[in-house]
């Protein structure tokens, strides 16, 4: 049986490649040979659909992608709306003596990628488009041109391109010389300059007609035309993108958007050219549901659903023209007297829209004049709405005459009316002046009255001024002595509350001394009772032995060591019962860099021994107002300790570091030592004589000497601490007392914090 299959195998293998050598072989090649002409393609033309957009150039020349390109049928390829990109195959033969270029006259295409062979074999690709700048086009044109042959160059030469875009994906190609494509151009040009120039015409006519009547319909209008002059030059003309923002792609990413514009821009003059909410006001009342779609589909244009997008403004086209039909078939059968060429102009312009429509989704053949529908029908209605609206020009002339004649004949009867109520007024007034004649003279006996009254109310007032003032002075008086007792009771109680803080305060620090005197007695008398029980046992053990044996030196050298341990003892707790009684606590300005230098100086040895590196960083603050040993002693420690709990598998690195933060110096020394558990020892961490590295050589004094020294000097420490990774302790200085005034203020910058405890000060 597989003897069998090999064969067929080697027979349907050698099939596929004849048929595929036969397709390609099949493939049509284009000959050019008159240079004064330019020739259509579009029949010669194979393409492909790829409908997810992903393949590449290698995918569509070999198999199976190659053998599924399809000749185009028509002699301009029209692939209406579509998401897919298309691959078009061409083949090109030159026979004249001048250079072969490729024209693709629809300027709306997005992007467009062009294969060239070269004359390695391998393709050179080139992309551009209507989505990109007009610096990446090989020949700067409105349209898309290529130099594909040289002159003189009779060899065939196979091009790919690659189209895709949003709207309607139409590829007309020609080839032609150079000279012969920019005069076909200069024709095409023509044309549509003269379809545009007068579009422009009447946008700035009805802009001009707009500020001399101010009627809304003419700015709506020329609002509407420039709109349509977009969407044309976007994607019919392209010279906008040429001449004005040639690196400004962007701006060409929604020519629907333009058309979305036009159409509401269109219902709005619609609605006030025929006074639909007088002559229509049923239709007038659905207006509002045309301008939601155009809405949604303006936003499916930016959420990028483009396709979406266009089929809803397609269908408010579609729906929209036939609804402004009824609406002016409903005004001019009331009378309206521009309904009719309104009529007229939107017929047209339905007509070509549908033609349109028609075209783009496939219905009607390519051509000039179904690519071109929307353009004709936009100057067409604008030619005969210019009709209606220079008629309504004249309406409005005639209306304001005869709006003035009304004016006039009503202005005459109000001034007769006028000058009637003038005299009977004068009338009134003359006997109403008699009336008041006489009542002024009873006014001015009134008045002689009331100024009697007067001099005796002012008498009556110095005398109740007089009294006011007598008890104005007495209610200060009263005011006085009330502010006088409230000061005094608000310093009493102000003197007793701090009376009363300074008591907290003090029964705390006794408490917290009280506890730390036990504790000290307690570990004093452990740590006492060890070399004293050692002597007081090597005594009675030397008592027992023979005194000329050789144990008496074992014990003597025993005696010395706890003897030794003993001193030890003594000697640290006096250094803590200075530091607690506060002996030579003098504060000064303390250079940090100096007294780490010092603390470096007198552990030499160690850190050489170990080869420790320590970094320093005082930038932000060197100079603190502190005891000057103090600091010292609490770098001593925490370095020296640094150097005894390191890790056996690195170098010791000691960083020393300021900081300031909310205006609080703070000072961390950091290492990469052995580290500690602090959910385990933070409780014991620093008390006196308490060790937690069984290896090492401390006595358990150095971290409560550091704290008994900060506390000291008005900071409080704390450790952060993971094993074998390292610790690092934080010093904040935030109950350093203030430095005397008299020292320069130049020497001794300070950094206060908010509120009203005196922070670290900075110098």
């Amino acid at each position: 049986m597989a003897v069998i299959t090999v064969p067929l195998r080697c027979l349907l293998l050698s099939w596929v490649l004849i048929m595929s050598f036969q397709e390609s072989a099949a493939q049509k090649i284009i000959h050019f040979r008159d240079d004064e002409t330019t020739v259509p393609i579009g029949r010669s033309v194979y393409y492909y659909k790829d409908e997810r957009a992903t393949l590449s150039l290698d995918d569509v020349r070999h198999e199976p992608i190659a053998s599924q390109f399809q000749r185009s049928e028509a002699s301009w390829p029209h692939f209406g709306t579509t998401q897919a990109a298309v691959w078009l195959r061409f083949t090109v033969v030159n026979h004249t003596q001048s250079g072969c270029v490729l024209e693709i006259a629809e300027p709306g295409l997005q992007h467009i990628q062009l294969f060239a062979p070269t004359a390695a074999g391998n393709y050179e690709g080139h992309t551009f488009g209507l989505l990109h700048p007009m610096s990446s086009r090989p020949i700067k044109n409105n349209y898309f041109l290529y130099r594909l042959v040289a002159a003189g160059d009779s060899t065939p030469h196979t091009f790919y391109l690659r189209v895709k875009t949003d709207v309607n994906l139409d590829v007309p190609m020609t080839i032609g010389s150079f000279k012969g494509v920019l005069d076909a151009q200069r024709a095409r040009n023509l044309s549509f300059g003269l379809l545009c120039g007068l579009l422009i015409i009447m946008t700035f006519s009805c802009l001009v007609t707009y500020f001399i009547v101010r009627e809304r319909s003419y700015l709506y209008y020329a609002l509407h035309l420039f709109s349509v002059l977009l969407f044309i030059d976007i994607l019919y003309i392209g010279a906008g993108f040429e001449y004005l923002w040639p690196e400004t792609p962007w701006i060409n990413e929604y020519p629907m958007l333009f058309g979305g514009i036009s159409s509401a821009l269109i219902l709005l003059f619609s609605s006030c050219f025929l006074q639909s909410g007088i002559y229509a006001p049923r239709l007038h009342q659905g207006l509002p549901i045309f301008y939601i779609l155009l809405a949604l589909s303006g936003v499916l244009f930016f959420a990028g659903a483009p396709l979406v997008g266009n089929a809803v403004m397609q269908i408010v086209t579609l729906l929209a023209t036939p609804y402004l039909l009824t609406m002016g078939v409903t005004a001019y059968r009331k009378q309206h007297p521009q309904a009719a060429v309104f009529i007229a102009a939107l017929s047209f312009f339905m007509a070509a829209v549908l033609i349109f429509l028609l075209y783009v989704n496939g219905v009607l053949p390519a051509g000039f004049y179904t690519r071109n529908s929307f353009m004709i029908g936009a100057v067409g209605q604008s030619i005969l709405l210019a009709f209606g609206l220079a008629g309504k020009v004249d309406l409005l002339r005639q209306q304001k005459e005869q709006a003035q004649a009304e004016a006039m004949a009503v202005t005459l009867r109000q001034n007769a009316e006028l000058e009637r109520l003038v005299a009977e007024r004068t009338q009134e007034l003359i006997s109403q002046n008699e009336e008041i004649a006489a009542q002024n003279e009873e006014i001015s006996s009134q008045l002689e009255e009331l100024t009697t009254q007067q001099e005796q109310i002012e008498v009556q007032n110095l005398d109740l001024q007089r009294s006011n003032e007598a008890l104005r002075v007495a209610r200060q008086t009263v005011e006085k002595q009330h502010h006088q007792l409230q000061r005094h009771a608000d310093d009493l109680e102000k003197q007793i509350s701090a009376r009363t803080e300074e008591l907290v305060v003090s029964n705390a620090e006794l408490l917290d001394q009280n506890k730390q005197l036990e504790q000290f007695a307690f570990i004093v008398a452990h740590n006492l009772r060890s070399p004293v029980a050692r002597l007081l046992g090597l005594t009675n053990l030397a008592k027992l032995i023979d005194r000329h044996s050789n144990e008496v030196e074992i014990i003597l050298q025993k005696v010395a060591e706890a003897g030794k341990d003993l001193d030890t003892v003594i000697h640290d707790l006096s250094n803590i019962l200075e530091v607690r009684n506060g002996k030579d606590k003098q504060f000064e300005t303390v250079s940090l860099t100096l007294r780490l230098a010092s603390a470096c100086m007198a552990l030499k040895e160690e850190i050489d021994a170990s080869q420790a590196r320590i970094t320093q960083d005082f930038s932000a603050a060197d100079a603190l107002y502190t005891i000057s040993p103090y600091i010292e002693s609490i770098l001593y420690n925490l370095i020296s300790n640094a150097i005894k709990y390191r890790h056996p598998d690195r170098t010791p690195v000691i960083s020393v570091r300021t900081a300031v933060v909310d205006g609080v110096v703070q000072l961390m020394v950091k290492d990469n030592g052995l580290g500690l558990d602090i959910q385990r020892h933070g409780a014991k961490l620093f008390h006196l004589y308490q060790r937690f590295h069984r290896d090492g050589e401390g006595r358990g004094i150095g971290l409560y000497l550091v704290k008994t020294q900060a506390e000291a000097i008005g900071a409080h420490i704390s450790m952060q601490s993971k094993p074998q990774e390292g610790s690092e302790f934080t010093m904040v200085f935030d109950k350093v007392p203030t430095p005397p005034t008299q020292e320069p203020r130049q020497a001794v910058p300070t950094l206060q914090g908010a509120g009203t405890m005196p922070r670290a000060k900075l110098a």
